[in-house]
């Protein structure tokens, strides 16, 4: 059954897109070195199949995902780790094979075992070596739409060059290419702020050129899923992550100060803040509000319809519930 939305899934477009770069480029790099060497020619081989499979694909990781997998595993690592799951499979086919005619002979039947114990040792081993000293991503890079486009149109005209032969191909590609790369040195570099809650704590997410910073006790899945896309569409490459201190505190950003309570405190010199109210707040007696109407209030947790009523001869003129939205920005 034909669904044509399939055209816009993730998986739909990185496997089309690898099959069309093995298509157009493998062969071709193939033949560009010969080596005489039977095992230098399968590497080189595999290596070209893991570079045809990423000419399409790339953009596409980036523009989903914000990140790329280190060079080092598909250039490297992927021929390696091809040839011993290959071995390993092999091994392991054989094994169950012949497993019913060894199973007499104990000695044999052993030493298939150990040996495909030790296939699948070494392939883990190989992995879990390299994973533990190299970083296996590169995070927040970002590609946009315009981006996206100028390459696969870029990479056209290329690949038209290479194989028709016609010189303006390659100057229109390379110099398509090459205005991108302008286009994007040439973006200003942001600082803005987000105030929000995960995971029931509160966060504030800032950049600050191509710094970007986190304070809280959002974990790491929660900063690489909604936190990395902005940060590497602002241009982020250094990341610091802080965690509160216990209990109240306060902090100021571009002239802004913000004040986390978390006990009840009376603002000694009121003036224009923003106010965060945790979500343990004792707010049986909210008299030391008074001080406070001058400032933004921001709820951690939505307090009762009951205890909303009691609040509201304190009320400010602005208020947010931090877990009912996104994010508050702060340009």
């Amino acid at each position: 059954m034909i669904q044509p939305n399939e055209l816009f899934q993730v998986g739909f477009q990185l496997s089309y897109a690898a099959v069309l770069g093995l298509i157009l480029f493998q062969s071709k790099l193939v033949q560009l070195w010969k080596p005489k060497a039977w095992i230098a020619q399968q590497t080189w081989e595999l290596t070209c199949v893991a570079i045809s499979a990423q000419i399409f694909t790339w953009p596409l990781i980036i523009f989903y995902f914000h990140q790329f997998p280190n060079p080092f595993y598909f250039f490297l690592l992927n021929p390696a780790l091809v040839l011993l799951s290959t071995c390993t499979l092999g091994i392991g086919f054989l094994y169950l094979i012949l497993a019913p005619l060894i199973n007499y002979t104990p000695f044999v039947f052993s030493a298939f075992g150990h040996l495909l114990l030790f296939s699948f040792e070494l392939l883990h081993g190989l992995m879990f070596y390299t994973t533990g000293r190299f970083q296996t991503v590169i995070p927040f890079v970002r590609m946009n739409g315009f981006e996206l486009g100028a390459y696969y149109l870029g990479i056209a005209l290329m690949w038209y060059w290479w194989a028709m032969r016609r010189i303006w191909g390659l100057y229109l590609g390379i110099g398509l290419l090459s205005c991108n790369m302008i286009y994007r040195l040439m973006e200003p570099w942001q600082d803005d702020a987000y105030l929000t809650v995960a995971e029931k704590q509160l966060v504030f997410l800032r950049t600050q050129g191509i710094f970007g910073q986190s304070y809280g006790a959002a974990s790491e899945a929660w900063v690489q899923a909604n936190v990395s896309p902005w940060w590497a569409k602002n241009q982020v490459v250094d990341t610091l992550s802080r965690k509160w201190p216990q209990g109240s505190f306060q902090w100021k950003y571009q002239g802004n100060e913000f004040v986390y309570l978390a006990k009840p405190s009376v603002q000694r010199m009121p003036q224009n803040s923003h106010l965060i109210l945790a979500a343990d707040l004792d707010l049986r007696d909210p008299r030391f509000l008074t001080s406070w109407r001058g400032s933004t209030w921001y709820f951690i947790r939505k307090p009762s319809a009951y205890r909303l009523s009691k609040l509201k001869p304190f009320w400010p003129k602005k208020v947010y519930y931090l877990a009912e939205q996104a994010a508050v920005h702060f340009p």
